[in-house]
């Protein structure tokens, strides 16, 4: 029962680093093209359809 807890907390800490790497990225892009001066609105819209 031990091994199950242990692996269910190195779980959630992969899917806690993994969420945050995905948030730091998209941060750092949202930053990138904020410095570019795009319209991050128009980026958006266009990604969407």
């Amino acid at each position: 029962m031990a091994d199950h807890r242990g692996l269910m907390k190195d779980e959630i800490k992969l899917v806690t680093t993994f969420l945050l790497l995905n948030f730091s990225v998209v941060a750092l892009a949202v930053a990138g093209y904020q410095k570019a001066g795009m319209n991050l609105s128009a980026v958006v819209s266009h990604l969407g359809g």
